[in-house]
Formats: C-alpha cells, sequence, structure tokens
C-alpha cells in the first residue's frame, strides 16, 4: 500500500514539476516565492474588512489582488500550452509525415459514394441524421481551425508589438523589485508574479515563431483533411436526399396503382369520394417534399451559423491583437469574402401563416370524421344511391381518415421545422449583417497598403515587375483565353451597332436639325426634345463604342479575375456613355443650347472644365472598379497605385489653375467659392488618402462619388426636360384658349370681360413645376441615399475615436464611464444645421398656409406661430445638440436654477420684458398690423419679439418699446376687436343759412362715402350756436383706420361743392385792421424807444 501511495505521489509530483520549478523569480536580493491562492484571498477578505480605507483605495487594492488571482490562472495556462507545444514541435517532422498519409488516405477513401439505391426510407433517415451531425462537427472543427490558422498568420504581428510591450512591463517591474528592501512583502510578491507571467508569455511567443512554419504546415495538412472529409458527407447527404424523393416518387406510385385499382368501380358518386382521396394524397406528397427541402435548409443554416459565430470570435482576437496593421487589413479583406450567404427554398413569412391555416381546416375535416358510421350515414343522406354500397362508403372513408392523419402529421412537422428554420435565418442574417458591417468599418478606416515612403519607393519597383510578369502568364492560361472570348462575342453586338449609325448618322443628323426647328413653333410637341435626346443618344454612339473598345483593352490585361471582364466593361461604358454624352450636348449650338436656352458663354465654360476633367477621372474610375470587383488584388496593385495618384495630382492642378482663371476673370462669388472648394477639396483627399496608404478606402469613396456625381447630372438633365415639356404644354393650352377667345369675339362682336380669360397660366406652370421638381429632387435624393447606405456603418468607428474622455478603475481596468467622441460632436452639428435650416424655412412655410385666409385674425395668428415655432425649433435644437456631446438635464438643473435666481435679480427688466412678450404672444392683446397708443404714441404695430416690439409711428419712424410698457401702461389698440372708428366731423353755417337743409345735405354726403360703414348709422346734429355760425356736428363711422383721413378728405371736399351749389354760405371770422399814419417826429420818436429797448 505505501509502496502505490509513493507511485502515485511521484507521478503527481512530475506532473506538478513546471508549476513548482515556477513558484520562484531569482533577483540580485534573492529568490522571490510567489504568492499563493490563499494568501491573495486572505489578503482579499482583509481588505475588505478595513473600514479606514476609502472607496477608491479599497477598489484599486481588489481590483489588483483578483488580477493577480487571474495570473496564477494563467501562468498555468501558459506552462501548458508552453510544454504542449515543445512536444508538438518536437514530434513535428514525425506529425507532419503522418499528416502527409492521413491527406493521402483520406484522398484516396472519401472519394467514392456508397450506393443508396438500395436503402430504405427508415435506413436513409438514419443515415442522413448521423450525416448532418457529422458534417456540423467538421464544419466547426474547420471553423475552429480557420480561426487557429488566422491567429498562426497573424502572430509575427502580434509578437512583435506583444514582445516590445511585455519587455518594458519587466524591466519596470525589476526596477521596482530591485529599489524595494522588502522581497517578502506581498506587493513585491505580486510584482514577481506579473514578471514571471510575462517571461513565460515571450518565451511562449518566441517558440511559437521559431517553429511557425512546421504550425502552418500541419494547420494547412488538417484544413484539407477536413474539407475532403466534409465535401464528402456533404456529397453522401445529397445522395442521400436524392434516394428520400426517389422513394417519394415510388410511394406516389405505389399509392396511384392501388388507386387506380379501387377506382375502377363504375359508380360516379363512388369516383367523387375516391377523387377527394386522390386529391388528399398529392397535398401529402407535396408536403413531404417541402419538409424535405426545408430540413436540408435547416441543416444549411445551422451549419452557417456556427461558420458565422466562429468567424465573430477570430475577428474579436485579430481586432485586439493586431491594431490598424496591413496584417489585420488583409485578413478582414479575406473574411470578407468568405462571408457565407444562404438563401432558403420557400418564403417563411408566407409559408408559417399557411400552414397553421391548413392545419386549422385539416383539423376541423378529421373531426368530421372520427365516428365512421355517422359520417356514412351522412354522405347516404345527401346521397341516396350509396345506401346499397355503405360497406365500400366506409372503405373510403377509412382511407380518407388515415390519409388526413398522416397529412396532419406531415404538416405539423412542416410547422415545426419552418419556425425553428426562420428563428435561425433570423439570427444568422442578424449576425451576417453585424459581422458584415463590422468588417467594412474596420477596413474603411484601416490603412490597406504603405504609405508614401522610402521603404515604398525601394519595393515599388519589384512589386511592379512582378504585376507586370502576372499579367503576361495570365494572358497565356487556358481560363484567361475563354473569358476574354466570351467577353467579345457578348460586346461584339456594339461594333455592328456603330456601323450601322454611322451609315445612318446624316439622316439622324438631319432629324435632330428638324426636331430643333420646331421648338417654340406650332407643331412643337411633347415628345420632341426627350426624342432628341435619343437621338442625340444615337449619333455619339460610335464615339463611345470606339473608347469603350480602348479602354476594354486595358480592362481585361489588369483585372486579375478574368471571369468579371464584363462587369467592368460595363461599369467602364457608364463612364464614357456619360462623359460623352453631356461634352456632345453642351457644344454650341446643340441640345442644351437648343432645347434648354442656356446661354453660350455658361455652356462653353462648361464643356472646357468637363473636358479637362475627365481625361484624368475615367482611369482613376476604371481603377477603382477593378479593385472594387477584386479587392484581394489591392494590396499588391503597385500599377493602379500609380494611376490613382498621377490622376489625383493631375486633377489638383486642373481645379487649381480653373479656380485661379475664374477668379481673375470673375472675382469671389459664393457658387464660385462653393465650387472651388469642391473642385480642389475632391482630388486633395484622394491624393492625401492615397499617399496614406488608404487604398481600400478611396476605392470604395471613389466610386460612390462617381455615381453621386451622375445622379446629379441626371437629375440637371430630367429637370431642363421636364421644364421644356410642361413649356410646350403650356404654350399649346394657351393658344387653344386664345383661338377660343378671338373665335367667341367673331361670333358675338362683344368685349369678353377680363376675368373670363385672364388666367395666368405663366404662374400655374411655375408652381407645377416646383411640385415637380421637388419629386425629382427627393427622387434624386432617395437613389443617392441608397448608393451610401452600405457605408452608413462605417461612421461607427468615430464613436471610439474620443476627443475628451473619463476614466474610473472597474474591478482592477480602467473604464471609460463618459466619453466625447467626434460621432457625438458630428451628431450635434448635424442638428444644429438641420434646426438652423428648419428654422429658416418651417416657420414662414407655416406662415403662409395660415395666410391663405385674408382676415386680420388669421394673419396675426400666423405671426404669432412664425415667432413661436421659430424659438421652439431653437430651443429644440439647442436641447438634441447639447444632449448628443453628453450634456444631461440632470447634471445642469441646478446650475440653471442658480443662475435663474441670479440673472432673476440682476437682469430683473430684461426677463421683465421676456415674460411680457411670451404674454403678449399668447394673450394677443397686440397683433402685427395693429394701429395703437401707448403713452401719446400712434402707430402701427410691425414686430413683436421677445424682448420688444417695433412700431412704425404716423411720421413714418421705427420706435423699439420694451414689452414691459404693454402689460403695465395704459394702452389703446384701435384694431384690437373691431376696426370700425368713430369720426368727428365739424361744419358751421350761417345764422340766414336754411339749417335742416344743411343737415339733410351733410347726412346725403355722409351716405355716399364709400368708406362708412354701412352697421353703424351716423348722427348729424346742432352742437353749438357760435358767435358768427351755426356749429353743426356729424358722428360717422370709418371701416378701417387707415381710411380715416382720405374719409375725412372727402367729406370736407364735397361739404365745400354741395353747400356752394346750394347757396350755403360757411362763415369765417373777420378781422377790422385801423391803420394810424404818424409824422416824422413821432416816428423818430418811437424808433429811439425801440433801440433802447433793444440795448436793456
Amino acid at each position: 500500500m505505501l509502496k502505490i501511495i509513493k507511485n502515485y505521489l511521484f507521478i503527481f509530483l512530475l506532473v506538478l514539476s513546471p508549476y513548482v520549478l515556477a513558484q520562484g523569480l531569482e533577483t540580485a536580493q534573492g529568490k522571490i516565492a510567489l504568492p499563493t491562492a490563499t494568501e491573495i484571498n486572505a489578503q482579499i477578505a482583509k481588505v475588505n474588512e478595513d473600514s479606514a480605507l476609502s472607496d477608491a483605495d479599497r477598489k484599486a487594492k481588489l481590483a489588483s489582488l483578483n488580477t493577480a488571482l487571474d495570473q496564477l490562472d494563467k501562468l498555468t495556462e501558459l506552462t501548458n500550452t508552453h510544454k504542449n507545444l515543445k512536444t508538438q514541435l518536437a514530434n513535428a517532422d514525425s506529425k507532419l509525415k503522418q499528416l502527409a498519409a492521413e491527406y493521402a488516405a483520406t484522398e484516396k477513401n472519401f472519394t467514392n459514394i456508397p450506393d443508396s439505391s438500395a436503402l430504405s426510407a427508415d435506413a436513409v433517415s438514419e443515415n442522413l441524421t448521423k450525416l448532418k451531425d457529422q458534417s456540423t462537427a467538421l464544419q466547426d472543427e474547420i471553423t475552429k481551425l480557420t480561426a487557429d490558422t488566422s491567429i498562426l498568420q497573424t502572430l509575427p504581428e502580434k509578437a512583435q508589438s506583444t514582445l516590445t510591450s511585455n519587455k518594458a512591463k519587466i524591466k519596470a517591474d525589476m526596477e521596482a523589485i530591485n529599489a524595494s528592501s522588502d522581497i517578502t512583502s506581498l506587493n513585491i510578491k505580486l510584482k514577481a508574479l506579473e514578471v514571471l507571467v510575462l517571461t513565460q508569455q515571450n518565451t511562449l511567443l518566441q517558440e511559437q515563431l521559431q517553429g511557425l512554419s512546421s504550425l502552418q504546415n500541419m494547420a494547412d495538412y488538417r484544413f484539407k483533411i477536413l474539407s475532403i472529409k466534409l465535401k464528402y458527407y456533404q456529397d453522401y447527404i445529397t445522395a442521400l436526399q436524392n434516394r428520400q424523393t426517389e422513394l417519394l416518387v415510388m410511394q406516389k406510385d405505389d399509392e396511384s396503382k392501388t388507386k387506380e385499382e379501387v377506382s375502377q368501380i363504375d359508380d360516379p358518386e363512388l369516383l367523387k369520394l375516391l377523387k377527394v382521396n386522390q386529391n388528399v394524397l398529392n397535398y401529402l406528397n407535396d408536403s413531404r417534399a417541402r419538409n424535405n427541402l426545408l430540413n436540408k435548409d435547416a441543416h444549411d443554416v445551422a451549419s452557417t451559423l456556427s461558420q458565422i459565430q466562429q468567424i465573430q470570435k477570430s475577428l474579436d482576437a485579430q481586432l485586439q491583437d493586431l491594431d490598424r496593421s496591413l496584417v489585420l487589413s488583409r485578413l478582414l479583406n479575406k473574411q470578407q469574402s468568405v462571408i457565407p450567404e444562404i438563401k432558403l427554398s420557400y418564403n417563411l413569412d408566407e409559408t408559417i401563416p399557411d400552414l397553421n391555416l391548413w392545419l386549422y381546416e385539416l383539423k376541423e375535416r378529421r373531426d368530421s370524421l372520427f365516428d365512421l358510421q355517422k359520417a356514412a350515414d351522412e354522405l347516404i343522406k345527401v346521397t341516396p344511391s350509396l345506401a346499397p354500397k355503405r360497406s365500400k362508403v366506409i372503405s373510403i372513408l377509412e382511407q380518407r381518415q388515415a390519409l388526413y392523419n398522416n397529412l396532419y402529421q406531415e404538416l405539423a412537422n412542416e410547422l415545426n421545422t419552418s419556425i425553428a428554420l426562420k428563428i435561425d435565418y433570423t439570427e444568422l442574417n442578424k449576425l451576417r449583417s453585424q459581422l458584415k458591417n463590422n468588417i467594412t468599418e474596420k477596413l474603411f478606416w484601416i490603412p490597406s497598403n504603405q504609405p508614401l515612403s522610402f521603404e515604398f519607393l525601394t519595393t515599388a519597383l519589384p512589386y511592379l515587375a512582378n504585376e507586370f510578369s502576372s499579367i503576361v502568364q495570365k494572358i497565356r492560361t487556358e481560363e484567361f483565353s475563354d473569358d476574354t472570348i466570351d467577353t467579345l462575342i457578348k460586346f461584339s453586338p456594339l461594333a455592328f451597332i456603330a456601323f450601322f449609325i454611322l451609315y445612318f448618322r446624316k439622316t439622324l443628323k438631319r432629324h435632330e436639325n428638324r426636331l430643333a426647328l420646331r421648338l417654340d413653333h406650332q407643331n412643337d410637341k411633347l415628345w420632341v426634345t426627350p426624342v432628341a435626346i435619343v437621338v442625340s443618344i444615337l449619333n455619339q454612339l460610335p464615339k463611345m463604342i470606339w473608347r469603350i473598345a480602348l479602354g476594354a483593352v486595358f480592362v481585361i490585361l489588369l483585372l486579375s479575375d478574368s471571369s468579371s471582364q464584363d462587369r467592368v466593361i460595363m461599369m467602364l461604358s457608364l463612364h464614357i456613355a456619360v462623359f460623352v454624352f453631356f461634352l456632345e450636348i453642351l457644344k454650341p449650338n446643340s441640345l442644351a443650347q437648343r432645347h434648354f436656352c442656356i446661354p453660350p458663354a455658361q455652356l462653353e465654360q462648361q464643356r472646357i472644365l468637363m473636358g479637362k476633367i475627365w481625361i484624368a477621372v475615367i482611369p482613376v474610375l476604371v481603377v477603382a472598379n477593378i479593385a472594387e470587383i477584386d479587392s484581394e488584388s489591392i494590396y499588391y496593385d503597385i500599377l493602379g497605385y500609380l494611376i490613382v495618384v498621377l490622376c489625383s495630382l493631375a486633377l489638383v492642378l486642373l481645379s487649381a489653375s480653373w479656380v485661379k482663371n475664374k477668379l481673375q476673370t470673375e472675382g469671389l462669388s459664393p457658387a464660385l467659392w462653393i465650387l472651388g472648394a469642391l473642385c480642389l477639396c475632391v482630388p486633395t483627399v484622394v491624393l492625401v488618402m492615397m499617399l496614406s496608404g488608404y487604398y481600400y478606402t478611396t476605392v470604395k469613396l471613389i466610386n460612390r462619388l462617381a455615381y453621386t456625381f451622375y445622379f446629379v447630372l441626371l437629375y440637371w438633365l430630367l429637370k431642363h426636360t421636364l421644364r421644356r415639356m410642361m413649356h410646350t404644354v403650356e404654350s399649346a393650352i394657351l393658344a387653344h384658349r386664345l383661338q377660343k377667345i378671338k373665335a367667341q369675339k367673331r361670333n358675338d362682336n362683344k368685349k369678353i370681360p377680363a376675368h373670363k380669360h385672364g388666367i395666368r397660366f405663366e404662374f400655374i406652370g411655375a408652381k407645377a413645376f416646383k411640385l415637380v421638381n421637388i419629386m425629382l429632387l427627393a427622387l434624386i435624393v432617395v437613389c443617392v441615399y441608397i448608393l451610401w447606405n452600405d457605408l452608413a456603418g462605417v461612421l461607427g468607428y468615430l464613436k471610439t475615436v474620443n476627443v475628451l474622455s473619463n476614466e474610473q478603475l472597474v474591478n482592477g481596468q480602467m473604464v471609460i464611464t463618459e466619453s466625447l467622441s467626434v460621432a457625438d460632436i458630428l451628431l450635434a452639428l448635424f442638428i444644429l444645421a438641420v434646426a438652423g435650416i428648419l428654422n429658416r424655412n418651417l416657420p414662414a412655410l407655416l406662415e403662409r398656409i395660415l395666410l391663405l385666409r385674408s382676415d386680420n385674425t388669421t394673419r396675426s395668428t400666423a405671426y404669432t406661430v412664425r415667432i413661436v415655432s421659430s424659438y421652439g425649433i431653437t430651443a429644440l435644437g439647442i436641447i438634441f445638440a447639447a444632449g448628443a456631446i453628453g450634456i444631461k438635464w440632470e447634471n445642469l438643473q441646478w446650475l440653471v436654477a442658480a443662475l435663474s435666481v441670479g440673472l432673476g435679480f440682476g437682469l430683473q427688466e430684461i426677463f421683465a420684458n421676456f415674460v411680457s412678450g411670451l404674454i403678449i404672444l399668447f394673450e394677443r392683446q397686440i397683433r402685427v398690423g395693429d394701429i395703437i397708443t401707448l403713452s401719446g404714441l400712434s402707430g402701427t404695430v410691425n414686430k413683436i419679439r421677445i424682448r420688444s416690439t417695433t412700431i412704425i409711428s404716423f411720421e413714418n419712424k421705427e420706435v423699439m418699446i420694451p414689452n414691459r410698457q404693454f402689460i403695465t401702461s395704459a394702452l389703446t389698440n384701435w384694431s384690437l376687436s373691431n376696426t370700425v372708428t368713430k369720426l368727428d366731423f365739424d361744419v358751421g353755417v350761417a345764422y340766414g343759412a336754411d339749417v335742416e337743409k344743411a343737415k339733410g345735405l351733410l347726412k346725403q354726403i355722409i351716405s355716399r362715402c364709400p368708406e362708412i360703414s354701412r352697421t353703424k348709422q351716423p348722427s348729424v346734429f346742432i352742437s353749438a350756436l357760435a358767435d358768427s355760425s351755426v356749429n353743426i356736428h356729424c358722428d360717422v363711422f370709418v371701416n378701417e383706420i387707415g381710411k380715416r383721413k382720405p374719409t375725412f378728405d372727402y367729406l370736407c371736399s364735397e361739404t365745400l361743392r354741395i353747400f356752394a351749389e346750394n347757396n350755403i354760405e360757411i362763415p369765417f371770422n373777420m378781422m377790422e385792421v385801423n391803420i394810424k399814419n404818424l409824422d416824422k417826429a413821432e416816428v423818430a420818436t418811437e424808433m429811439t424807444k425801440c433801440a433802447q429797448k433793444a440795448l436793456d
């Protein structure tokens, strides 16, 4: 017994020998023993019980101790991994030979699929279940092996960064250890533990690098072996599924034969019953076939889901190990190309509801056959002729009952499979979308090529020579010849089209000129401009085709994947067609000038600019199309890289020269500023990105910028074409209307009232064109959004770029609790921009909508809505923008409260005016357009602001009055509820005049005045017996305040005229002047007195 215990103890110590050897760290001060888990846990308990520690210190110490526990486990794991690696590398040669032999045996044994033609349905189902499980396990193993292979590929990059970082940490920890006098303290032991962990990790990485070639070879062999087995199992599964289908067909034939034997019965009523059974059997067979396809889809989805999950795990590890390196970019690009995509055999969104409905209906039919005797009696009751054949009826019903049961079971299985498949497929699509967006985002912000440097220049020529040699080798391959011939066959009709158009080119040119002669004439039609565009395209097809043929030669040579030649040539055809077409229609006396009435000088400037740019743009677009289709070749494409750099540089120089000339000739204008900035910034950004190594990112942007530019050109063409067509329709309608009016004049010989034919067609046409233009612009915006939508996810990277951040220690790690990222700033700026645009347009639009009614109340309401909505939009924009950058209300409410109290006392008058402005806007004591009198000032309200209100006085002066005065002072609003005001009119007549007649005449004058209110009766009465006249007073009521002066003028003028005609005298005051003649002495005396007074 003792001997057995000693043997077990020896084995236990042998297993633990690596850990025992690693239980101390040799230093200049001696060996430092490593802390044990017991010591660390005891220290954790002590820290938790220490009440003298602050929360921050306690968290920091606990985090350090927890990290030490993790490092103990990691040290054990690294030691075991190191041991296994040593064993694996020591046996690498024999293992490689073993794998090579296994690979050869696998190729031999997993080639021929076993014959399944004799298998029964049960055997096929059993084998299918086993094979699917084995296939799933193999798929998981392959996915895991792919992740391990990716780790091996990234090992050099990872090792370089990890070794550098670990050595720096080891140096710092050793300095701290050597500087300490007490090597038995727990802190020193923890640092010693970290040094051992980092040292073991460095040793492991170095040995992995040394054996990297052997590890990769073994992984390649395993991958090939597993791939052969997986293909074998998949082919075997396909063969068994085909056997299932054969068995199903055989089952159909057997059942059909049975039914044919039974259907030999001559009774037509029994044949009807058998026909129902036949239909149920057909439904059953269809359900079995659908179920087989759904099971196959379920297996494929489960396998693909497992594969995507493993790719996601591998991606997370790669992102952590390789930070923005070139290797990471290549790995991500490769992973993006192998992301699987599955399409289901059926639309589950339609299948599942249909299955539920079928099951419900089938259950009702099954229930109706629960009692066969009763069911037979009901049939016989409906069809008495079946009574003698009751036994056959029951036999048919029994067969139908069995078919219903089988069909119900099949439909239930199909429903369960469909629901499970839909859940898995939804998760698959979700994970696939997330993975694809994640890879696209990372690829967009990671450099794909080396930046311009001395190292790049030294390696460029060898890469370029290698690229040319690969082109030569590609040309010699049979695959290239076959693909090129197929491409030539596909595009050969273009040559015949070009020759055909050249033959009829003069005819097309004459037709184009005839169409131009019809413009703005009687024979001008709606279709003239569209037909002219089509004819212009046909005229230019030969020019397009020979340029496309020339560009296709370069595409065929540069494209490494010859199977994609037709796709790239189609894109090239689009680029060339757009530029050639617009260069042609911008010529003088061409389509743009003839049909769109654009000035020739403007067309010439646009054509010169486009003519200079397109020569440099086309090569860039071709390279971008090739790179986007064959993205894996980006990393070695030196020729395409140089083409994009040189063409971008040429575009920068051309843009700078054009902007300089425009500034010298026309000066700086807002339109030139925007256009010049675009022309300079776009090629400059492309050039800088290419020189920085962002080839992949540049390719993605170039293609989308090009297509966006094409959408802008399409919008320009469609806008002018639709405007021309609408103008044609307006002209035709107006001409027809004028002819009708002239004919009516000739027939009636009388003048037509103006309002009968005074329709402003140009106004209606302008409004209609605005509506059409908005719809067209919305369509183009939607197309541009769809174009850029796949790159919308790349903006998520900006969330990780922090401008400001707040970090806290959580569980031993620094965690960012609050941050301000670039995405937050851009979102806030976008919100403010949207708020500014809405504030500029929406309030005015609301005001105009409300002003469709012309009454004064609506006008004041419209103004109030405009002011309030403007302030509301501004406030919401500021609130949302503040929220976007992380400013929350709970963080500001106390500050806002304190500021409110302080400002309430310090800025009391301003706050009083502010509150008064809100009261005025909502209570509407005064409104825009009201005539008011306040503190002796009268005028019209022009603007109502939050702080003050602007009054236009009767002297046409703008007076700003604080809103507080409208609340605290006496205010007279002459038009608040009623615009009718009383006007006092006085006139005097001589005592000898007929007063009653004068009063009657005044009443007549008042009644004829058009501005007098008819709702209030005027009053005329004698107001006083003056010294020289009898004064008659008239109280008249004027409809509008602005009509008071014209009304008073009318009354005075008419009174003078009418009284004069009726000999009624209007007396006036008289003055007697007495003149006294003075002699010379008296004049001298008086002058002396005046002079003396002046001196005094």
